[in-house]
């Protein structure tokens, strides 16, 4: 919570067009995948409305035996996030079976598409 002021005065000051999430986790859980992070604090809180990408998630650099799992395509999805770098088939595949299955509902994949398309209009113009 120290780092949140800093963080929101930034972002209404600067108003960035991108953000990408970090490798952290909070409470054994992605950052990238908490909603309550991504929805409620910076979008809600902070009034962030631009993308929001995950940083390069890289397996190569974890082992068989760790504590944590990676994080997950669809579950990033659900929490607000917008991209999934660097995205591979698996991922569309998980996202697709999360939609499918009701896990990720259509508005919210609707939602995140949409500010990706903003963000292309919006280079497009400058």
């Amino acid at each position: 919570e120290i780092y949140l002021k800093g963080f929101s005065i930034c972002i209404e000051r600067s108003q960035p067009a991108a953000l990408m999430t970090s490798y952290n986790l909070l409470n054994g859980e992605h950052t990238s995948e908490r909603r309550d992070l991504l929805e409620d604090v910076l979008r809600a809180e902070f009034g962030f409305d631009g993308v929001v990408m995950t940083d390069w998630v890289i397996t190569l650099m974890t082992g068989k035996n760790r504590k944590y799992r990676d994080p997950e395509a669809y579950r990033v999805s659900a929490a607000g996030g917008d991209l999934f770098m660097p995205g591979r088939k698996k991922d569309y595949e998980s996202i697709l079976f999360a939609l499918r299955s009701g896990v990720l509902s259509r508005k919210q994949l609707e939602e995140n598409v949409t500010r990706i398309c903003r963000l292309a209009e919006r280079l497009n113009q400058g």
